[in-house]
């Protein structure tokens, strides 16, 4: 019984401890592909800051993509309380909710590419 309460809690509590929870392979694939982005779109934007000719908006576009997929996975809503204003936050709900989104095999994880 404590080997499996263990393994709960570290590989399935935080997954499905949200209000759209997931399984440990999808956020696990999520959150390591994501980060993976994020530390290259920073190096990027170091160099950027060295070089403003080169790569410019890359970093912010990939941080506003990466916001909107969180506010899309519906996974972070208390978080976003914590952070955001409601009448900000209703508003970024009804922006991000009207957005052209697409499924593709690459980002079968959350479901929603955004191009």
């Amino acid at each position: 019984m404590f080997i499996m309460m263990a393994w709960y809690k570290m590989f399935l509590e935080h997954p499905q401890s949200t209000d759209n929870p997931q399984g440990y392979w999808c956020h696990g694939f999520f959150s390591v592909v994501n980060s993976l982005k994020g530390i290259w779109y920073m190096i990027l934007g170091v160099i950027h800051g060295i070089l403003p000719i080169v790569f410019t908006f890359s970093t912010s576009s990939f941080i506003i993509r990466s916001f909107v997929k969180l506010v899309m996975a519906e996974r972070h809503r208390e978080e976003l309380k914590e952070h955001i204003d409601s009448d900000t936050l209703a508003e970024i709900n009804k922006q991000v909710t009207h957005k052209h989104i697409t499924t593709t095999s690459t980002e079968w994880t959350t479901g929603i590419d955004f191009q």
